[in-house]
């Protein structure tokens, strides 16, 4: 990161302000003991930040989901963090002490990660160069979801945000859908720290045991007690199925897993070192990614690295997957919610050992196009570049440019 160009056009004097779900000081503290990526693509944005501390004034990461006092870290970034829901408070108390947070700072610039209608219409008020770059979908119905969507709209259209950021393709049009202008919506994406090349493809056993794994939190709206569901289907069908569950241990499937009886078939492994989470994906015959409509995904990390492990990817048919995803090309589709769905998809792979072999072939073709263009330190040097050109440069790749062919009105 160190010789990218945006370096050599930083005014010192900045002080730049990052809000974000996920707590930077825990990553920076675990590599500086030589720990490992717990995600994808962390050490880069971990990096990119602190090489940015050492090049202008002041950076301080806010962490909206932890509590920490404020402090500085060995690289130089400041951090603190704010519980996204305390115990001692309600919403508006937790949005104005994020807001009072934010403020002290003082911020020249702010890159805004979390979409909270609060914490984005201060930045408004401020004379500041502001960014939105989300990971997030807009999917929720009901009066008030479309109350807080028309509000979000309207302020990001605002001429103070620069750019309205999200990532990949399908999160980027919901964006849209809800009333954001295409021409500030930049989709962004992570750099390829994986390819399909690092492993030969694949071949199933017909009748034999199928190992299914899943990566990610461990919740009802990730559809986690959907694979768990699944995996009791086919065994109640003789189909020796198992399931390995990687992530933080949610002890609630803990005891669904066991009401069910099925134990010895469901593995709580709990967070692995992203590099083992990739070779346990290739080490599995099958990655599922079961996300039902409800939760809000941009577009998960998890998909990219199961099709380039070369395991063939069982996935729901959410929303934000169906650009990057499709069912009997790029993986097997079932409906988001339906551990009948999931099991049948996993069953026609047990029974069909060329389409596995075809799938697993396949991952080379699938990948190509996944990733966009803009990677997310691209969008933080448009923000804080003093150059014109390099500020306006996102504009060559908003959802307006034409640069991602025919596009969904």
């Amino acid at each position: 990161m160190v010789s990218y160009p945006v370096f050599d056009e930083l005014d010192p004097d900045t002080r730049l302000v990052l809000v974000q779900y996920g707590c930077y000081a825990e990553a920076a503290e675990r590599f500086a003991r030589g720990g490992e990526e717990t995600y994808y693509a962390q050490r880069y944005t971990v990096d990119f930040v602190a090489e940015l501390a050492k090049r202008i004034r002041r950076v301080t990461v806010i962490a909206y989901g932890s509590t920490y006092p404020l402090r500085r870290l060995d690289n130089g970034v400041y951090v603190a963090g704010h519980e996204l829901h305390p115990a001692d408070g309600g919403g508006i108390s937790r949005h104005v002490a994020l807001v009072r947070l934010v403020a002290r700072e003082r911020p020249t610039h702010a890159a805004i990660a979390c979409p909270e209608v609060p914490i984005l219409a201060w930045a408004l008020a401020q004379p500041m160069r502001t960014v939105a770059i989300f990971a997030d979908s807009f999917t929720k119905t009901g009066y008030r979801a479309r109350l807080r969507y028309r509000v979000l709209a309207r302020l990001l259209n605002s001429r103070r945000y620069a750019w309205v950021s999200n990532h990949n393709l399908a999160a980027s049009l919901d964006l849209a859908r809800i009333g954001v202008a295409r021409d500030k919506i930049v989709p962004f994406d992570w750099p390829a720290q994986v390819t399909p090349r690092d492993h030969p493809p694949k071949t199933l056993r017909a009748g034999g045991t199928i190992r299914l794994i899943y990566v990610g939190l461990q919740t009802v709206d990730k559809g986690v007690g959907d694979a768990i569901d699944a995996v009791a289907d086919l065994r109640s069908e003789g189909r020796d199925a198992r399931l390995t569950l990687v992530g933080p241990v949610n002890h609630a499937f803990v005891a669904r897993v066991a009401q069910r009886g099925l134990t010895e078939f469901v593995t709580f492994v709990g967070r692995q070192p992203h590099a083992r989470v990739f070779d346990l994906m290739h080490q599995h015959d099958v990655v599922v990614v079961p996300s039902r409509h409800a939760y809000p995904e941009g577009l998960p990390m998890t998909l990219y690295e199961g099709l380039c492990s070369r395991s063939p990817v069982v996935f729901s048919d959410h929303p934000m997957f169906r650009f990057k995803m499709r069912d009997g090309e790029t993986g097997l589709e079932f409906k988001a919610g339906s551990s009948r769905g999931l099991s049948r998809a996993v069953a026609r792979l047990m029974d069909d050992p060329e389409l596995y072999a075809q799938l697993s072939r396949r991952a080379d073709e699938a990948i190509v196009g996944y990733l966009c263009p803009v990677k997310w330190d691209r969008v933080l040097a448009a923000l804080l570049s003093t150059q014109l050109a390099t500020r306006r440069g996102l504009a060559d790749y908003s959802l307006a440019s034409g640069k991602y062919g025919s596009l969904p009105a």
